[in-house]
């Protein structure tokens, strides 16, 4: 399995000076680790390139205050970065994509027991649809883990590296390579719960929707959804940064949560309509208008959000 090519540097251990050159330039090595920054934006019309890298330095600033907390549980197996198609992986010039990686978290003791027991979450971060990796959410899922759940965590690419559609099919293939390899795994197939923050909440619900509506499904290009015996969705408002115990309750049974209150988080979803290529609170520039009436009829065009999802 590929290994992971950055490191974690937490918030308390290399301070900046004030001048804010220095900063962005620390914080764009820094943040590599849970995030792209401009490593994928050679291609890109530079207009749109310059919003992209600005807007996820500005949010890699805030979520920078948060690694101060992240720590990993002893009692907890992280197996990462397992390729859940055939070129995820680090090496961008080999044609490899980080997008196409998965981490599992479950108890160690469950790791011993056996069996097929144990209830899954997987778990979509968010980020606008153009910031993040899985890392973002290592800290909460690890302390998801360690109350008793096994914890897929995916990752999807980035716009510009596809647009909505493709971020749905990377979800789609990481949902059918866990249904090919739930077997490996102390987990039970009939406790598998689907939740995402932001953006990740948003791919959620819309993969419900295609897991259960072949139009929908099509509409949006899937041939054929996952068939991932999923039993329903948990909801996430936002990721506490110390990923505490009562945090991960909160977050799986009624969705509440708070970051720590050092500055106002950016609104990801205006940031996300001109550079996602569709709008981030529907799906009327996606799919074509005669799809929109069949799914919606006697509705205006946009998708209506699923109960609790919160908008990227």
């Amino acid at each position: 399995m590929p290994s992971i090519p950055y490191r974690l540097v937490r918030f308390d251990d290399e301070p900046f000076a004030i001048d804010p050159v220095e900063f962005d330039r620390g914080i764009a090595e820094i943040a590599r680790y849970w995030t792209e920054i401009d490593d994928d934006l050679a291609d890109t019309d530079p207009d749109r390139a310059a919003r992209i890298r600005e807007d996820r330095l500005r949010i890699a600033k805030f979520d920078y205050a948060r690694t101060a907390y992240w720590h990993d549980p002893e009692s907890i197996d992280a197996i990462c970065d397992m390729p859940y198609l055939p070129d995820g992986g680090y090496d961008a010039e080999a044609g490899e994509s980080r997008g196409h990686l998965l981490d599992l978290y479950l108890p160690h003791s469950a790791m011993v027991r056996g069996g097929a027991t144990l209830p899954v979450f997987i778990d979509i971060h968010g980020g606008g649809f153009t910031y993040g990796y899985k890392e973002l959410n290592r800290n909460f899922n690890m302390h998801l883990a360690a109350l008793g759940f096994a914890v897929f965590s995916l990752n999807y690419r980035p716009a510009p590296q596809t647009d909505l559609r493709g971020q749905l099919a990377d979800v789609q293939n990481a949902l059918a390579w866990i249904r090919d390899h739930a077997d490996d795994w102390p987990i039970s197939p009939h406790n598998i719960f689907l939740t995402g923050d932001s953006a990740g909440g948003a791919l959620a619900w819309y993969t419900l929707l295609l897991e259960r509506n072949p139009d929908a499904a099509q509409a949006f290009g899937i041939a054929s959804p996952s068939r991932l015996p999923i039993a329903g969705g948990a909801r996430q408002r936002r990721v506490r940064s110390d990923g505490t115990t009562r945090c991960a309750q909160r977050t799986h049974t009624t969705g509440t949560d708070r970051r720590p209150r050092i500055l106002r988080r950016p609104r990801r979803r205006d940031a996300a309509r001109p550079i996602l290529g569709c709008r981030a609170d529907g799906i009327a520039a996606t799919v074509p208008a005669d799809e929109q009436r069949r799914l919606h009829p006697g509705g205006d065009a946009r998708a209506r959000h699923g109960p609790g999802m919160r908008r990227a």
